[in-house]
């Protein structure tokens, strides 16, 4: 009976202990047959269901479109076209004219400095550029100005394109209102397209190649402008090609509508031909020619400009700068020689001096006869940090003929004393 009863409570505890044990189950308990008909214990069924979650992290499988991100990387193609340079420039000026009678009068001769007894906002300008590579060889550049150098220009700008002046610019074709902006200027705006290595094509409008100076102070060492300055083109429009011989030479030749011409004053377009020469990093030599018909009716006279500048770096803190025009049309001519030359003194002083002469046969600057013009600078900038300078002047202006006046005095002299502000960027 008690081997019976243990028979018995074995086989009833048998089950209990193999649920308590993991895989693999324990071994066959050698009883009697009642016992082995027990069927081996099976796992329970959320044991072997239970590695089934693990795939619950799948909804992540939903970042795998970042491959359609790839898109972005399109304008990693467009990369060679390379950056937009931006510039910035402004400059003010303050001047006094010490023979003018009343202080307010105007000097005579002078391009942009003809603003007396008055602070003057002369130029801001923003420009644009994107320069053509070998990989994307198209770029562009523009030029927005507003100033008194604006008003100035326009008002050239509309009298050689056959406008008397800004105030009857209204009167005369649409083109004409052009120049209606007052002292807003768009200087220069082409595009320029990179045909060979060596060669390049600007279409649309860009400053003349023509002086030693121009029209952004900045880029000048004297303040003021000389009479040559004045004497040549501000702007032209047409296409022009550039083609780099080698690291030596280069040639220029543009088609232009003619001096200061947009819209062209008559049927006949104005051809340029320069020849540039680097002979070395510190040497450059540019003569050039414009040649063409500039007045507009019957009988038009063909003009010829010649201009050749010669500069040179002599030391670190030495340059010198040589211009000599001629320009003639019909039988009035004209022309001068000027000579500049810069020391920089120290990091806070630079000082700049220019002389020039200019011999007119009724033809310059609208002064009758015959004519001859000499002029003096002076100039003194004082350099503050990288982006900002002074410039203190004095300038005296002579002639053989009393080309000049103190109120309603004839005089052939003048004397103009300007301090100017500049800030670029």
């Amino acid at each position: 009976m008690r081997s019976t009863v243990s028979a018995f409570a074995l086989v009833l505890l048998a089950p209990l202990a193999a649920s308590a044990q993991t895989p693999p189950p324990p071994p066959p308990v050698p009883t009697t047959p009642e016992v082995a008909p027990a069927p081996p214990p099976v796992p329970p069924p959320a044991a072997v269901a239970a590695p089934a979650p693990e795939p619950a992290p799948m909804p992540p499988m939903p970042a795998a479109p970042a491959p359609a991100a790839a898109p972005a990387a399109a304008p990693a193609v467009a990369a060679p076209v390379g950056p937009v340079n931006w510039e910035f420039l402004t400059d003010a000026y303050y001047m006094y004219n010490f023979t003018g009678d009343p202080s307010t009068q105007a000097p005579v001769g002078r391009s942009y400095d003809t603003a007396a007894n008055s602070f003057t906002l002369n130029y801001t300008e923003i420009s644009a550029q994107l320069a053509p590579t070998a990989a994307s060889p198209v770029g562009f550049r523009i030029d927005l100005g507003y100033g008194h150098t604006g008003a100035i220009t326009n008002s050239s700008l509309a009298s050689a394109s056959g406008t008397a002046s800004l105030s009857t610019a209204t009167s005369g074709s649409p083109a004409s209102t052009l120049y209606t902006g007052g002292g807003f200027i768009l200087q220069q705006a082409y595009g320029t397209a990179k045909l060979f290595d060596m060669l390049t094509l600007d279409a649309g409008r860009f400053v003349t190649s023509a002086s030693s100076e121009v029209m952004e102070t900045r880029n000048n060492w004297n303040y003021s402008r000389s009479f040559l300055f004045g004497g040549v083109p501000y702007i032209h429009t047409g296409v022009r090609l550039n083609l780099k011989v080698n690291d030596m030479i280069g040639i220029e030749g543009s088609v232009v509508n003619g001096i200061n011409n947009d819209p062209d004053n008559n049927a006949d377009k104005t051809f340029e031909l320069a020849l540039k020469l680097t002979p070395d990093a510190a040497t450059s030599i540019s003569a050039l020619t414009y040649i063409g018909k500039e007045t507009s009716g019957p009988g038009a006279e063909t003009s010829i400009l010649v201009d050749v500048v010669a500069a040179r770096t002599i030391t670190e803190t030495v340059a010198v700068n040589l211009n000599v025009d001629y320009n003639k049309t019909g039988s009035t001519n004209w022309w001068g020689v000027s000579g500049m030359g810069r020391v920089v003194v120290n990091p806070c002083l630079n000082i700049a001096l220019r002389g020039e002469y200019l011999k007119s046969k009724s033809l310059y600057g609208g002064m009758m006869g015959d004519i001859a013009l000499y002029e003096g600078t002076l100039t003194a900038g004082i350099p503050v940090a990288k982006n900002f300078e002074f410039r203190a002047e004095v300038r005296g202006d002579f002639s053989d003929k009393e080309a000049f006046s103190k109120g309603k005095t004839p005089k052939k002299n003048q004397f103009t004393g300007l301090i100017g502000f500049l800030a670029w960027l």
